[in-house]
């Protein structure tokens, strides 16, 4: 990708950093579960057509076992003939925890997901079980799969961040040691910081290494600090090849990391490989403002209506001599483009553009005047940038 960030990052990157990592999108799954987002069963199918097309190695559907409707839902999607792989989750603790495989394997799930709370703050919301039974159950799970033919199987560790640390390496060797193929760790309330994430991978790196296969290990962090994309990145540096993203960010509470932004940081930044095709992020980013009813920030990084934009006329001049002037990444790339707009901070290098662009001939003698008009109309109309109509207007009053 052309583009053009700071050379400082390479400097402070220091070693370590795998070659590519897997993305696993959970819109649909854990982005469902965002306040107020219901998606119909056609838009989910839409969602992962389109997330296919981007190149999303996985998509987590969602827990089949929960109820008949879920259920249905989980082997409409598993039929769509997708490249990605369709991830179906189970409850490791729960009673009927074989029934649940049972459904997830027979909805045709390429990865067969179970979940075990391990956090003394949420074990007893879960299961009655104590702390060994949850390591045998763990092997119980990992050994039925295996059984029924499952071809990838995961362990996910919920609250994985608050639990304690034997408990929880014990966990991952126990999973690891029954022939699980990815461990994923859980910062399920947002409560990690990026040194806490990198400490908590490299340690459950370090558990891992003796084994020949290791399994791969999965990170699944929510945003309620601020952090999720940081301990993203974190977790990567020491180790994590398998993350978690959601479209927009959305997710529970304050959400998951947003998908844009833990690529194009990983591609750009860190020189991590995603295999993404990027052109269509933008697309993608508005079909799920839509089908969400969640609206994008026009500030959201990336995949924003105006973060290719400048209005300061110092910007707008700088641009136009050299496009790297104020991105740091050319907007074309992700399916934006540049826009240059006109408000309070306007000057005549934007208006003459905008003159141009509406065909609209004003001697410049007038642009003062229209300038004042402009700042004028901005400080009354908060939020808003002006339209063509609005600039229409203002030239012509």
């Amino acid at each position: 990708m052309d583009s053009c960030v700071s050379p400082y990052n390479q400097l402070g990157q220091g070693t370590g950093w795998p070659r590519e990592v897997i993305l696993c999108d959970v819109t649909m799954r854990d982005g469902e579960q965002t306040p107020g987002v219901a998606f119909s069963l056609e838009e989910k199918i839409e969602l992962a057509r389109r997330l296919d097309q981007i190149g999303i190695p996985q998509v987590q559907v969602g827990l089949p076992g929960r109820s008949k409707a879920a259920r249905e839902e989980a082997q409409r999607i598993c039929r769509v003939e997708l490249a990605s792989q369709k991830e179906l989750m189970t409850r490791g603790t729960y009673e009927g925890w074989r029934d649940d495989v049972l459904t997830a394997i027979d909805c045709g799930a390429d990865i067969l997901h179970s979940y075990f709370p391990t956090s003394a703050y949420i074990r007893g919301m879960y299961t009655p079980l104590s702390e060994p039974e949850i390591v045998r159950r763990a092997g119980e799970v990992i050994d039925f799969m295996k059984a029924k033919g499952a071809r990838v199987i995961n362990i996910s560790l919920l609250d994985a961040t608050r639990t304690e640390e034997e408990f929880l390496l014990q966990m991952v060797k126990a999973a690891a040691g029954a022939g699980a193929h990815r461990i994923r760790l859980a910062d399920t309330v947002g409560t990690a910081s990026p040194e806490g994430i990198f400490y908590l991978v490299q340690k459950v790196r370090e558990t891992l290494g003796s084994l020949k296969n290791p399994p791969l290990i999965g990170l699944h962090c929510h945003n309620d600090f601020g952090l999720a994309l940081a301990n993203v990145f974190a977790g990567v540096k020491a180790g994590a090849t398998l993350i978690d993203v959601s479209v927009n960010g959305l997710g529970e509470r304050s959400g998951n990391p947003a998908l844009a932004e833990v690529v194009l940081g990983l591609e750009v930044l860190y020189g991590v490989k995603t295999n993404l095709r990027f052109e269509q992020l933008g697309a993608l980013s508005r079909y799920v403002e839509k089908i969400s009813g969640i609206p994008l920030p026009r500030n959201k990084p990336l995949v924003g209506e105006y973060v290719f934009a400048d209005e300061s006329d110092a910007h707008i001049a700088a641009q136009l001599k050299e496009p790297f002037a104020f991105q740091g990444i050319r907007p074309e790339a992700l399916g934006n483009k540049r826009r240059f707009i006109l408000g309070k901070h306007s000057g005549k290098n934007g208006l003459r553009l905008k003159m141009g662009e509406l065909g609209l001939r004003v001697p410049e003698e007038k642009y003062p005047l229209i300038l004042e008009r402009i700042r004028e109309w901005s400080e009354r109309q908060k939020g808003m940038v002006p339209a063509d109509d609005d600039i229409r207007e203002i030239v012509l009053q």
